[in-house]
């Protein structure tokens, strides 16, 4: 049985770490991974790898398999992305990254070396059957803005009304 810990900060932005734990559940009833992980949500646009490189993300996988393995995911570059991509492809963006990092946690608990493009493919099939079971539309913020624009547009003609009588 997969069993994910996420340890989460007061700070974390709340509907994203919702978003994380919601998917963290569908990925826990599918039964792809097993044993125990703990993921950590930072602030920070970026976490140290062992070598005090900047990362987006780094899985630390103990050589006693006794440890449970840990996963740093920082969340600090959120809304950078979100403001050039919009919100729902921000967060299959960021989720597929996390979903590539458990297919690094299942390499670590098989011994294998770490397969970056063959996890690459894995978790894009992962967030694309995602997408299909919650059923997440792309075209909702083009939507709302479409809206907000028309909105908009007739509070202005409603006002010019207003002047003219």
């Amino acid at each position: 049985m997969f069993e994910p810990k996420l340890w989460t900060k007061p700070t974390n932005t709340k509907w994203l770490v919702k978003e994380i734990s919601q998917y963290l559940d569908w990925i826990i009833k599918k039964e792809i991974f097993d044993g125990e992980i703990n993921i950590f949500l930072t602030n920070a646009k970026f976490v140290y790898d062992s070598s005090a490189r900047k990362r987006e993300g780094n899985f630390f996988g103990p050589f006693d398999k006794s440890i449970i393995p840990s996963l740093y995911f920082p969340l600090g570059d959120i809304f950078r992305t979100i403001s050039r991509r919009g919100k729902e492809n921000a967060v299959c963006d960021w989720l597929q990254y996390l979903t590539l990092f458990l297919y690094d946690y299942v390499d670590w608990q098989e011994d294998r070396e770490f397969n970056s493009e063959l996890n690459n493919d894995l978790a894009d099939k992962m967030i694309y059957e995602y997408i299909d079971f919650n059923k997440i539309s792309f075209e909702s913020e083009d939507r709302r803005k479409k809206e907000n624009r028309k909105r908009a547009k007739n509070k202005g003609k409603k006002k010019e009304k207003k002047r003219r009588t």
